[in-house]
């Protein structure tokens, strides 16, 4: 068996193992607490609460009247001017919402990515304000406010990576826009906040919950509150173990984890509380967009096939034979894209262990059996998307529309098998469970508090520390290699007997539906150290005025003051998995054509079909309907390269192919190396300063609400130094700055924002005069503030500013006299400048400058005669090179960067509209949440420094040049610089530039959510006494159509570029959820009760629409559909 053993997860911290201790010791710990208890089970017990704490005691059904989110300190809702919502514990258990994927998507103007997410988050376009690095967020989904840009996701009010569950979490908070108060945060679209929960010093409860669903989850989760001094000291744990299953069979998620906090109250004035998480996830993540369709290119193609590696080699270096004067090669690309002419293992469908492990690709002139040239290949369709991008043709050779090419779709995704009798996308994930993710964590958090005169004076003291690791791997990430194709060569690059002249070897996959592509990895760490001091006074001025006119118009005037200093500790390596060059080179000794590229490694899979199916003579993907390929077997048991393989490669010296036994590293292995081709540590310290103050003026009924607040940002990053020769691709992990890391952290903001708001109570401050006022609120408030975001830099290697948030709110609130009935309505302006954004051709330069050196060795170039001369003559200006961090050695065709991992394009957003929040509670049985929201979102001043890097070099030296046209970028040979920068920095960036003033991608205008929950008691006519404590309740979900996107047409100036007035459109939707729960009272205040939850229950499992194409194509998303979940719960 050549691989090793299965791991969750590598990372150096250690986590407890819960799967066989859990339940049985939460059972035991159960049972032991139930003697002697006393009082009531419920988690809601009244317990005193300081300014520093949300009170939820205050909650009334799915209402809530405080948070922390407004000013830092308690703050009742009807005195913020801000737009705040909170989802608190009633409304997350009635809904079954444990994550932040199911939470967020109930809020108002917010957007959540994943299975049972509101959109998709997809990047491939310059409509999406969220930056690439946001895609893989462990927190659980990439989130979208207001249209804008990505919340700040936090835990009590720290930056956190540790994703939200409500196993350890009482309520979420979601603050839209831009906030002074909440200083050391700082994204321009809010925040999303998790309250932890917190020991109780009043009263010993808890419960078990089990939940499971359709699908196979095993979910338990533990909390238990105890008293160990009788009002002063107390403790409560949680803990979770869920084994989640989803529709897609291979994909999982193993979450488990362990929390404990704590409360010691010292005097009567002064506590002491924290808490602390250890927490460990491995999973496959679901895919929630269809394959892409590697088919209907080959198809359109003429179904063409290759007899051995040399004819596989002339039909990729034609031309002309699928589009007159179009080079071939943009219609094929080599087999098991991306690992070029490095080593492939080939896996059948039925069992685990690699059938062959070999090239296949083999380079020029090392005398392998491939003509005069001696070059062997192995070839696989490209998809539709690839083909017109690069060759502004259909794959059957027809032209697209004149000017339209780069307006076609980006990234990963192509036109896609949405057949689900062909590949049953919705059950089966492609990767097979292949590609995996993991995080481990460990959160500290301490805090200190006290209060005096009737809370009119205290403070707090918080410390938090953060250790998070996560990490990914996937042998199938990309456009080509996600792609299902029909394998058209007859034969391996190989012959039977080894000799040049010998028979060749057939292709095992020959004729059979296959994916393929080179691994890829990351390995991301973040360690977090913060403490925050908070005080506050507060001055009453008929403490010392006598009552009256004045003290009544001064009313009560609150200072706060806040100080935060945190440091930030990052660390990323972005790798290609590799086999151990040193064996790669004792094996194959005496090449003169070896290459970085030669020690990569990749797979291609069989997929699992039906055999008697002649895929070789299908006309028409519709051929292949009741198909039911399937996603890659033994997944599990593949999830990394092979560690020992045996390979087969020609061996020039030995004039033979021969065999020999390798290694393979990926990014577990000896410190990333050679694995890793990218490394990168950050330094972040920042110092922030905040005041805040509030005046409640005339009795109450005026609110003067003011922050100033000083951020001050320090940062460094560097990067890992690159190898040479062979390894040159890997960067060198142990070079001694780089262990040590950053040091000496260079300002780069110390800046000022301030926000105000005015709350005016309409009852308090005219009931006296105008009998019946009723309870009506106004308000206004503008707020900026600013993300420091350390170290970003331009193309050029200039510092790019702060993003910069700016909000202004008004609106106004009604509630009736007994608190039942409440409305706020809410109108915003919000805009975001210098967001963080890029495509890809911000980072091209660093390709293209390797390749200028390395590419000079390259046959293709020697055979015209360029020299180091010609390509230093076209090199960009210096603070390109700098910011690439290239090194060339011209003498020997080698060179090394270490691109600054802050480069990055901007962008800037306006987003207009309002949010509709209502809360009504006509009984204490009865409670109904509704919300409505409208935005509208427009992009602008996209890419302005790369554009003038486009105008004033790119253009001119790596486009319209001579040499650019004519020199070989590529190792393949088969892509000139001109025709890279084109596709790798020209075309995207003329793409983005035309949705200026445009609405960003995959924007809905208008959502409404309503959610009701009803309790009938035990005493009901209408239900029967065996459903005991019965309580029913649901929602309904309405999403307006989603624009994906315009048409393209000539415009003013006579260049296509999208067309506002052709926009495109998915569906409108609507969903219903349902659930019913059954509670029974037990002896010794222990309680049962049975949850039943219908999650779409109208079942929208149909493709959703993300993207349009110039020619009226789209590509979609899946939803998760109706999802049937079932929960116990034993309290007591």
């Amino acid at each position: 068996m050549p691989y090793g053993p299965l791991k969750k997860t590598t990372s150096t911290m250690s986590t407890p193992k819960l799967s066989k201790t859990l339940l049985p010791l939460c059972g035991i710990f159960a049972c032991l607490s139930l003697h002697g208890q006393s009082g009531s089970n419920s988690e809601n017990e009244l317990y005193e609460l300081s300014p520093f704490t949300v009170d939820a005691s205050g909650d009334v059904g799915y209402k809530s009247t405080s948070s922390l989110a407004g000013t830092r300190l308690n703050t009742n809702l009807r005195d913020i001017a801000a737009s705040i919502t909170v989802l608190n514990d009633e409304f997350l258990e009635d809904n079954n919402a444990n994550t932040i994927g199911e939470a967020l998507m109930f809020a108002p103007n917010a957007e959540i990515s994943g299975p049972s997410g509101n959109f998709s988050g997809y990047q491939s376009t310059a409509g999406s304000p969220i930056p690439e690095t946001e895609t893989d967020r462990p927190q659980g989904g990439n989130s979208r406010i207001r249209g804008l840009s990505a919340a700040d996701l936090t835990r009590n009010y720290f930056v956190t990576e540790v994703p939200f569950d409500t196993f350890n979490t009482d309520r979420l908070e979601v603050q839209r826009g831009a906030n002074s108060a909440l200083f050391g945060i700082g994204s321009p679209g809010g925040i999303v906040n998790t309250s932890t929960i917190k020991a109780n010093l009043y009263d010993n409860f808890g419960r078990l919950r089990l939940e499971t669903d359709e699908h196979g989850t095993m979910r338990s989760s533990f909390r238990y509150n105890k008293v160990l001094v009788e009002d002063r000291l107390a403790i409560r744990i949680a803990a979770l173990k869920e084994d989640r299953e989803y529709e897609q069979r291979q994909a999982f998620l193993e979450d488990e984890r362990l929390f404990g906090s704590f409360v010691w109250k010292l005097t009567d004035n002064i506590s002491i509380s924290g808490n602390i998480e250890t927490g460990e996830r491995y999973g496959a993540n679901p895919d929630m967009t269809p394959i892409n369709d590697g088919i209907t290119p080959w198809i359109d193609m003429g179904k063409p096939i290759t007899m051995g590696g040399a004819d596989a080699a002339n039909q990729f270096r034609g031309s002309g034979d699928y589009s007159t004067g179009v080079p071939n090669s943009r219609f094929w690309t080599v087999a098991s894209p991306g690992s070029s002419s490095g080593f492939v293992s080939f896996f059948s469908a039925d069992q685990a262990d690699p059938i062959y492990g070999g090239n296949v690709f083999i380079r020029k002139n090392r005398g392998a059996p491939g003509g005069t040239s001696g070059e062997m290949m192995m070839v696989q369709p490209r998809g539709r998307a690839d083909t017109i991008r690069r060759g502004g043709t259909y794959p059957n050779g027809d032209p697209v529309a004149a000017g339209t090419k780069n307006f076609f779709v980006g990234g990963f995704l192509s036109s896609q098998i949405i057949d689900t009798s062909i590949f049953d996308y919705r059950k089966e994930l492609y990767t097979g469970g292949a590609h995996s993710q993991n995080s481990d964590w460990q959160v500290y958090q301490g805090s200190i508090e006290g209060s005096w005169f009737d809370n009119r004076l205290g403070f707090e003291f918080s410390i938090y520390e953060q250790k998070h690791f996560s990490k990914s791997s996937n042998p199938l990430q990309g456009k080509v290699q996600r792609s299902l194709f029909i394998d058209p060569n007859m034969y391996l690059l190989d012959t039977a007997n080894g000799q040049a002249d010998g028979a060749l070897v057939p292709n095992p996959h020959f004729g059979k539906p296959v994916m393929g592509g080179f691994w890829q990895g990351n390995n991301l760490n973040n360690d977090r150290k913060s403490n925050r001091a908070t005080g506050y006074g507060e001055i009453r001025f008929d403490d010392f005025m006598s009552e009256g006119v004045v003290s009544k118009a001064l009313g009560r005037l609150k200072l706060t003051g806040l100080m935060q200093g945190r440091v930030l500790r990052d660390s990323q390596s972005y790798g290609r998995y590799k086999i151990d060059p040193t064996a790669v080179v004792a094996a194959l000794q005496g090449d003169t054509a070896m290459s970085w590229a030669s020690i990569r490694t990749g797979s291609q899979f069989e997929m699992p079909h039906n055999p008697s199916i002649d895929y070789l003579n299908i006309n028409s993907i519709s051929d292949l309907k009741g198909a039911n390929i399937g996603g890659l077997t033994f997944g599990q048991q593949r999830n990394r390269p092979v560690v020992d393989g045996s390979w087969r490669s020609w061996s020039q010296s030995a004039d033979a192919f021969v065999n020999f036994n390798a290694t393979t590293f990926n990014m577990d292995d000896n410190n990333n190396i050679p694995a890793s081709f990218y490394a990168g540590k950050g330094l972040e310290k920042l110092d922030s300063v905040a005041f805040v103050g509030q005046h409640y003026l005339w009795n109450n009924s005026i609110v003067l609400t003011g922050t100033w607040r000083n951020d001050r940002l320090r940062t460094r990053n560097i990067s890992a130094p690159g190898g040479t020769g062979i390894t040159r691709e890997g960067d060198k992990l142990d070079d001694p700055t780089f262990v040590a890391g950053p040091q000496d952290p260079t300002e780069i903001a110390d800046e000022d924002t301030t926000s105000w708001s005015t709350t005016i109570h309409l009852r308090e401050l005219l009931g006296d005069v105008i009998t019946g006022m009723p309870d009506v609120t106004l308000y206004h408030s503008d707020s900026s503030n600013f993300q420091p975001k350390g170290g970003r830099v331009s193309v050029f290697n200039d510092p790019i500013d702060s993003i910069v948030g700016s909000t202004k709110e008004k609106g106004i609130i009604y509630t009736t006299d007994g608190g039942e009935f409440s409305l706020r309505f809410n109108k915003f302006e919000t805009g975001i400048l210098n967001n963080s954004f890029e495509t890809g051709p911000v980072s091209a330069s660093e390709a293209i400058l390797l390749g200028l050196a390395r590419e000079l060795d390259n046959p293709a170039n020697v055979a015209q005669g360029f020299t180091a001369s010609d390509a230093q003559a076209v090199l960009p200006p210096q603070g390109v090179i700098d910011v690439n961090g290239f090194v060339p050695d011209w003498a020997n065709a080698e060179a090394t960067t270490s691109r600054d991992s802050g480069d990055t394009g901007t962008q800037d957003f306006t987003a207009e509209g309002y949010e509709l929040e209502l809360t009504y509670n006509p009984s204490a049985r009865w409670t109904s949440m509704v919300g409505i929201a409208e935005q509208e979102t427009v992009l602008s001043n996209i890419y302005p420094r790369l554009q003038a890097y486009a105008d004033s070099h790119v253009t001119p030296n790596w486009v319209n040049s001579s040499f650019a046209q004519n020199y070989f970028i590529d190792d393949l040979g088969t892509e000139t610089l001109a025709e890279r920068a084109t596709s790798a920095i020209i075309t995207p960036l003329a793409a983005a530039r035309t949705q200026e003033g445009i609405p960003s991608i995959e924007q809905r205008q208008l959502r409404i959510n309503f959610n009701t929950s009803y309790n009938f008691g035990t005493e009901s006519d209408l239900i029967p006494s065996l459903l005991g404590d019965f309580t029913v309740g649901g929602g309904y979900r309405w999403q307006d159509k989603v624009g994906i996107g315009f048409g393209v047409s000539e415009n003013e100036f006579g260049n296509i570029a999208y067309d506002p007035t052709m926009p495109n459109y998915g569906p409108k939707q609507d969903f219903v959820d349902l659930f019913f729960r059954s509670e029974y009272m037990l002896d010794k205040d222990r309680s049962l009760s049975i949850q039943l939850n219908v999650k779409d229950l109208l079942d929208n499992d149909d493709l959703v629409p993300i993207y349009a194409n110039p020619d009226g194509t789209k590509l979609y998303r899946f939803m998760r559909g109706r999802l049937i979940t079932v929960s116990a719960t034993f309290g007591f």
